[in-house]
């Protein structure tokens, strides 16, 4: 018949190219000329050419401030990662008086305040943090996205006290119970279950697998609890007992775990003879 239909569809199409910056650093009592590079596959309808100046070697972080601001994705781990450098940022300009926030100097708290909303919404009824809304809350995260939030409090952006106080608890109830399990030493070669003589290669690979699975569960769980003293140190809320049984059990760590603990034991004050032999074992 004359009967007709149409469906219109929008799709955002995006060109698959990325901009690349190049900073160049020193000093010009004459003329200087600066390659920029190849220019022969740069696109017409894409780009440009920005130009920044400075008397401070500070000049190139003004782009990277707006690439944070600009990044596409809002995972917690990217707010957060988003929060700490620009609030980093913010300070730097304002103590050596250089331009650094590049096009979100004027909207800085703005962008702050949006980000953190966004965490908030993220805080479980545990006061942890999930990757999205919703999500189960991830240890480690927790104690990322607490950097961020206590970073952006201490800067007098406004954070809801029990959103403080909530992540708090969550982390202080994760590091109890990680200590615990830390405190007991792994099982030695004489106190691990014996395979039987008979026992063929598939068992002997099994067990291997399993020690191995045993021992990477260990030092993941090292590094998560080590972040979470350290962000409750950075917080304010530092836990003495805990640092204690993550200095016992520092052995065959990963060197992150170790160097955020000994973060949390120097910024702590903790007791100086161990913080000087933990430093002195993670720069050999």
């Amino acid at each position: 018949g004359a009967d007709a239909d149409v469906v219109e569809i929008k799709r955002k199409v995006e060109i698959p190219v990325s901009i690349e910056s190049t900073t160049v650093y020193g000093e010009a009592t004459d003329d200087a000329a600066i390659a920029l590079g190849d220019l022969t596959q740069m696109r017409k309808d894409f780009g440009g050419l920005d130009v920044r100046v400075s008397s401070s070697a500070l000049a190139g972080l003004g782009l990277v401030v707006d690439r944070l601001n600009d990044y596409p994705y809002d995972c917690t781990e990217q707010i957060a990662s988003r929060i700490m450098p620009i609030v980093t940022a913010y300070d730097l300009s304002k103590e050596s008086g250089a331009k650094v926030m590049g096009n979100l100097a004027s909207d800085v708290n703005a962008s702050i305040d949006a980000a953190l909303e966004t965490l908030f919404k993220r805080q479980s009824y545990s006061g942890g943090f999930g990757f999205w809304d919703k999500d189960e809350a991830v240890p480690w995260l927790t104690a990322y996205a607490m950097y961020a939030i206590g970073g952006a409090s201490e800067r007098k952006r406004f954070v809801p006290r029990d959103v403080l106080e909530r992540g708090r608890d969550s982390m202080s109830g994760f590091l109890s119970s990680a200590t615990r399990r830390l405190a007991k030493a792994p099982p030695s070669e004489d106190e691990k279950p014996k395979l039987d003589a008979d026992a063929g290669a598939d068992a002997l690979k099994k067990q291997a697998e399993r020690d191995e699975k045993d021992q990477t569960d260990r030092e993941l769980d090292f590094v998560a609890a080590a972040m979470t003293a350290d962000s409750l140190v950075t917080n304010g809320w530092p836990n003495p007992a805990a640092l204690n049984v993550l200095y016992e059990a520092r052995e065959r760590q990963r060197l992150s775990g170790q160097a955020l603990l000994l973060h949390a034991m120097a910024k702590s004050e903790a007791n100086p003879l161990q913080v000087k032999k933990l430093r002195e074992e993670i720069e050999q």
